[in-house]
């Protein structure tokens, strides 16, 4: 019986190629009782023209237009009027497989959870870059959800999840971190729940596109990821999660720092990105959660910043 409503918020902004084919997966759930919030963040294209066309066609959804703020303030203006007793996102240019919250719903009511994930698949130029479903069933209690989100992959994704609105009430998404403010906000809300369910079958196709939050050039939004590391690693200081945190940490500022060096772009910041792996040399080397990669490159940093530089532009993987 389909007596809890859902509230799916959409954030969109110049993504007239790509909205219909999400809106579409989105109207055609097996899972009815669903309130869909379109934000037209101020979009320059017909964008804002098709949310309403769909609004027309379906009195499920509701249109919110608004002055461009960034992906952060839409999902926010989203969340103040959202009614269900569960929320979910969807990004405009991705589409959901058919039953995909009838799954994620079914299972937050099977094991009594906070929040319900699934597997997600992303596609590159057309074709499947990373599909790393298998099926597997995880049942998580806070601290392992924690752990997981702060160490990366899946967990940390916002859009393959829905959320008991109890632990998103008091939550909000922070623009100052970029496109970052996703990880902050499934962290906060994993701190307010119990058990976290996953249920790892691919529901969501999450589409890498030029132009795209993810394939944007690099600049100075890419820091965000590391200020979200460390505002989790202070929240956690003393606690068991804390390892894992300097992780987070360590390796964000490793991603960030090779992308100015492989960019040319953001040179002032790179002392300061040195500086911050330095800070947690002792750990890199005692822990058992880095590896001998890891250690390598803080061996380079300490001998020569200029020679970590060099090795990085030769092997862009390292």
């Amino acid at each position: 019986m389909e007596s809890e409503l859902i509230s799916i918020i959409v954030p969109v902004y110049k993504v007239e190629k790509y909205l219909s084919k999400c809106l579409d997966s989105i109207i055609s759930q097996t899972y009815k009782n669903l309130e869909i919030i379109l934000v037209d963040d101020g979009s320059p294209d017909s964008s804002g023209k098709i949310c309403d066309e769909y609004a027309i066609k379906d009195q499920r959804i509701q249109v919110i237009h608004k002055e461009n703020g960034g992906v952060a303030t839409a999902r926010n203006c989203a969340l103040d009027i959202a009614k269900g007793e569960y929320i979910g996102f969807v990004d405009s240019d991705d589409w959901i497989e058919p039953d995909m919250y009838e799954f994620l719903i079914n299972n937050i009511k099977k094991y009594n959870a906070d929040i319900s994930m699934c597997g997600e698949t992303i596609y590159e130029n057309g074709e499947i870059s990373v599909n790393k479903a298998d099926g597997s069933v995880v049942e998580m209690d806070c601290n392992m959800a924690k752990k997981e989100t702060v160490i990366g992959g899946s967990m940390g994704l916002i859009w393959n999840k829905i959320y008991k609105k109890s632990v998103v009430e008091n939550v909000r998404f922070s623009p100052e971190y970029g496109c970052s403010e996703d990880l902050l906000f499934v962290y906060q809300c994993v701190a307010n729940s119990s058990k976290i369910l996953l249920d790892n079958q691919s529901k969501y196709s999450y589409f890498r596109r030029e132009g795209g939050i993810t394939k944007g050039e690099f600049g100075y939004g890419a820091f965000g990821v590391v200020d979200v590391m460390k505002k989790m690693l202070e929240a956690e200081r003393g606690t068991e999660i804390y390892p894992y945190c300097v992780k987070g940490v360590v390796d964000a500022t490793y991603t960030v720092l090779s992308g100015v060096i492989t960019s040319g772009k953001c040179q002032d910041r790179f002392d300061q990105l040195i500086a911050e792996i330095l800070k947690y040399r002792k750990d890199i080397f005692t822990s058992n959660l880095f590896e001998m990669k890891d250690r390598i490159k803080c061996i380079l940093i300490t001998i020569s910043p200029k020679l970590y530089r060099k090795a990085i532009k030769m092997n862009k993987n390292m």
